[in-house]
């Protein structure tokens, strides 16, 4: 099995739960995982010196969402991939469509 402790993973999302079950999944691989609460978390954590390989957010979150969390690190310079994971039900296509074409910039 793929193991690697030298790559970084923050999970950002306002639902623990959330943060615990994909946190547990990429402890699985030797990844060190960072999990947030919001957005301003996760930029404050790339502030600090911090460096990741992935960045795992929702996008709706408290204090900072996660599509303004990504246009602030692609401001300073992270170019990490950024997945975004979100619960948007299939009946609100607006906000869907929005979300793929801000998570995509």
């Amino acid at each position: 099995m793929f193991r690697n402790k030298n790559l970084s993973v923050p999970i950002v999302d306002d639902c623990r739960l959330t943060r615990r079950f994909y946190e547990m999944h990429i402890k699985k691989f030797g990844v060190k995982v960072q999990a947030d609460e919001n957005g301003k978390q996760a930029v404050d954590l790339f502030r600090s010196g911090t460096s990741f390989n992935l960045n795992i957010k929702d996008q709706d979150m408290p204090v900072m969402d996660g599509l303004e969390a990504t246009k602030q690190l692609r401001g300073m310079g992270v170019n990490c991939r950024i997945d975004g994971v979100t619960s948007i039900s299939s009946q609100d296509e607006s906000s869907l469509a929005k979300c793929k074409v801000s998570w995509c910039r």
